[in-house]
């Protein structure tokens, strides 16, 4: 993934959630998002990537509350309201 879709990734997952307060989602429903309104990635995006691009400096940053999700390797978003 490029600086380009990296950016682009960043502000797609900041929108959404914005659009979404007091909800969470895991890395795989907003890869889901982003792959099935062809929000201008090209190739798609695999939630790996999303868990690599929103880590923890950049949840910080923007108010987006990062967890597990049963201990596991799975990740929620949430905006903090």
């Amino acid at each position: 993934m490029n600086k380009e879709t990296k950016k682009k990734v960043k502000l797609i997952v900041r929108t959404f959630l914005a659009a979404n307060k007091g909800k969470s989602y895991t890395s795989k429903q907003i890869c889901d998002f982003i792959n099935e309104n062809n929000l201008g990635i090209r190739g798609g995006v695999m939630s790996g990537e999303i868990g690599t691009v929103c880590d923890n400096r950049f949840c910080y940053h923007y108010g987006i509350n990062r967890e597990r999700k049963n201990g596991r390797n799975i990740w929620k978003y949430k905006m903090v309201e």
